[in-house]
C-alpha cells in the first residue's frame, strides 16, 4: 500500500497510543478488524504497524495518563505472524520523556497542530494522512482511539523540539542545588559520585519482581533524571513492565474504527 510519506527519509516517526502494560517493549496488534457480526475485515490503522522499518522512531502516548511518556526505536522491520494473526515490531533504546507533553500542553498548541495537519492534507489531497489527533473545529479534542498513527516530522519538531525529547521544556535546575566547584575533577566537568550513580541506576531500573503502578515507576525515573540531568545521562528501561505474547497485549477492538484524519 502506498503512503504519502513513501520515499521521504525525514518522515520516520510514529505514535503508539496505548492503555496497557508493555510500552517500550514492542508494538503488537491484530492483522485484521473484528466486526460485530463476527466477520473479519481490513483495518488500515493496524496495517501501519506492518509498514514500520528498522531504525524508525516510535513515540509512546499513555492513554491512561494522557501524555507522551517516551520514545523507542524499531529494532527490526515489522513482522507478520500469520499463525497469531498479528503484526509485531520489537523495540529498543527506550528513552523517557521527562517534560510534561500531555493533552493540556497539546491543546495550547491546537492552532499550530491544526494548521500543520491542514497544510499536509493540502499537499496530499488524495491521501489519508493518518495523524493521531481529533479536532473539533480547529481545537484539539484528544487523541484518536486507534492504536497506531503517523507522526509527521513537523509535528515532532513542534511537540518535542530539535532533540526529539522536549528537553527545552524542562525548567532549569536551581543553581543552589549544583555541586560546589571543588567536587569536580579539575577539567571543569563534574563527576557523579558512585553512590549517586547507583541510586540513579536503581531508580531507572526497578526490580522486575516488584509490583509498581505505571505512574509510580514513571515518576521515580523522572525524579532521578531531574536530579542528575546536568551531571550524567540516567539509563532508562521501559517504565511499564510486562509482556506475555501478542494476543495478551492487543488493544481492545471495537466494531467501528475512528475515521482517518
Amino acid at each position: 500500500m502506498a503512503y504519502w510519506w513513501d520515499g521521504n527519509p525525514n518522515e520516520r516517526h510514529w505514535v503508539e497510543i496505548r492503555k496497557i502494560p508493555g510500552i517500550g517493549r514492542s508494538l503488537e496488534c491484530p492483522d485484521h478488524q473484528s466486526n460485530s457480526d463476527g466477520s473479519h475485515g481490513r483495518n488500515t490503522w493496524y496495517e501501519l504497524v506492518h509498514s514500520v522499518r528498522r531504525g524508525e522512531i516510535i513515540y509512546h502516548y499513555n492513554e491512561r495518563e494522557q501524555r507522551f511518556v517516551g520514545r523507542s526505536v524499531a529494532a527490526a522491520d515489522a513482522e507478520h505472524l500469520a499463525s497469531d494473526h498479528a503484526y509485531v515490531v520489537d523495540l529498543e533504546d527506550f528513552r523517557p520523556i521527562a517534560a510534561s507533553i500531555d493533552l493540556a500542553y497539546m491543546r495550547r498548541r491546537s492552532a499550530t497542530l491544526f494548521r500543520l495537519r491542514e497544510e499536509l492534507q493540502a499537499v496530499h489531497p488524495d491521501d489519508t494522512i493518518y495523524t493521531p489527533f481529533q479536532f473539533r473545529g480547529s481545537t484539539l479534542y484528544g487523541m484518536m482511539s486507534n492504536y497506531f498513527a503517523k507522526l509527521p516530522r513537523d509535528v515532532v519538531l513542534e511537540l518535542f523540539g530539535p532533540d526529539g525529547l522536549a528537553e527545552s521544556v524542562l525548567p532549569l535546575a536551581d543553581d543552589a542545588l549544583q555541586p560546589p566547584p571543588d567536587e569536580g575533577d579539575g577539567d571543569g566537568e563534574f563527576r557523579v559520585p558512585r553512590s549517586a550513580r547507583a541510586e540513579a541506576s536503581t531508580a531507572a531500573a526497578p526490580d522486575a519482581q516488584e509490583q509498581h503502578s505505571p505512574l509510580e515507576v514513571d515518576r521515580s525515573r523522572i525524579d532521578a533524571k531531574e536530579r542528575l540531568r546536568r551531571c550524567v545521562d540516567v539509563p532508562a528501561e521501559p517504565h511499564l513492565l510486562g509482556r506475555s505474547g501478542p494476543t495478551a497485549l492487543w488493544p481492545k477492538e471495537s466494531s467501528a474504527t475512528a475515521a482517518p484524519a
